[in-house]
């Protein structure tokens, strides 16, 4: 699980918010993570929020990462 492999290993780190098409309610809300969406958007406009973890295919990853990128406070 995420939570697992990474939270676990990044001192400080916290899942602040999860998007997803397919978003798992139940996933979320026993994980307490109280910012949730179907886009990915949500997480862009948070100033609160630093590293943004991509989870897509290949052929989707690049679109989501250049508007990330593009995105504030990034593209200062």
């Amino acid at each position: 699980m995420l939570e697992d492999n990474l939270l676990s290993r990044v001192e400080e780190a916290r899942l602040k918010a999860v998007t997803d098409p397919f978003l798992d309610e139940d996933w979320v809300a026993f994980r307490n993570i109280l910012q949730t969406g179907k886009d990915h958007w949500i997480m862009l406009e948070d100033p609160g929020i630093d590293p943004i973890l991509i989870g897509l295919p290949s052929a989707e990853h690049a679109p989501q990462l250049i508007e990330c990128a593009q995105a504030p406070p990034f593209n200062t």
